[in-house]
């Protein structure tokens, strides 16, 4: 499994997250052919959904529009960023991010994932805010303070549908893609409303 690309990803998304809002507006990375996700905050929790690049690519080629037009026309939720990043630049935050995950656990680095890199960095956002990884995380996400609506996140989620979405990309039925994403994002959404009432 491809490790730590989301760590980048989802602080890239935070601050355009509402978490306190009913309807907040998604975040679509795009990571070369190492990941695409779409992620979205709701009263105060996150959800980060994976999905294989290459479905993005087939169905850029079927409209006919760009990767990131199409990754939003896919999946169907409103933008409030598309970010495109290179491979080696997630790839240096990842080191970053996983020894920060594997010392704040105390746990070898081989044993962090995406779910623990992520609520580490949740848990650590108001210090982190006053280190230069918040500098860092600014100048590469183009957002002024990318931990601050960490500060904010209570519960993190991460979703893997890389295999399940993975397909013969010449035989796709994208209405039927499209229903489904729309289908399974429902269920998040509703989760993420029902998880706080408790």
């Amino acid at each position: 499994m491809r490790k730590g690309v989301l760590a980048i990803c989802t602080l890239l998304l935070l601050v355009s997250c509402s978490s306190g809002s009913r309807t907040s507006q998604a975040f679509y990375g795009l990571y070369e052919q190492e990941m695409a996700l779409v992620a979205f905050a709701q009263k105060g929790r996150l959800a980060v959904i994976l999905l294989p690049p290459s479905l993005i690519d087939s169905y850029a080629e079927h409209t006919a529009l760009d990767a990131s037009k199409a990754f939003v026309n896919l999946v169907g939720l409103p933008s409030s960023k598309v970010v495109a990043t290179s491979k080696e630049t997630y790839l240096g935050l990842q080191t970053l991010l996983t020894t920060l995950a594997a010392t704040s656990r105390g746990v070898e680095v081989a044993l962090v994932d995406d779910q623990v890199r992520l609520e580490v960095l949740a848990e650590s956002a108001g210090y982190l805010r006053k280190t230069e990884l918040a500098d860092t995380l600014a100048q590469v996400s183009g957002l002024e303070d990318p931990l601050a609506s960490l500060q904010t996140i209570k519960e993190v989620q991460v979703l893997d549908m890389r295999t399940v979405m993975e397909q013969n990309t010449e035989t796709i039925d994208w209405d039927g893609v499209q229903a489904y994403l729309k289908q399974y994002l429902e269920m998040v959404r509703r989760y993420q409303l029902r998880s706080r009432e408790r």
